[in-house]
């Protein structure tokens, strides 16, 4: 009962964890949006620095979610291992 204990706060924690490091960027974005719209349409300097950041925002989200994905399929192909059937190579090639 301990070990299942154990494993359900670990992934609590590593669902707060991602939700963090997912949060920061969008908040990030919207900061930079945020400003745009108010004062950057007109001004080249803010609206270049905004998208630069922007852009690294969502390049920062975008390989975050593919981590996620691959720890993911990692999991599942632990839980659920590929069913690999034995074949005698000499037997095939006889016949």
């Amino acid at each position: 009962m301990d070990s299942l204990e154990d494993s359900f706060l670990q992934q609590k924690q590593f669902v707060e964890d991602a939700s963090h490091e997912l949060r920061t960027p969008l908040a990030i974005i919207q900061g930079h949006l945020t400003l745009l719209n108010r004062w950057g349409k007109n001004d080249a300097a803010i609206l270049d620095k905004s998208l630069k950041s922007s852009l690294k925002e969502v390049e920062r989200l975008t390989n975050l979610v593919q981590e996620l994905l691959e720890l993911s399929r990692a999991e599942n192909s632990l839980i659920n291992p590929v069913d690999v059937e034995s074949i005698n190579v000499w037997t095939t090639v006889q016949h």
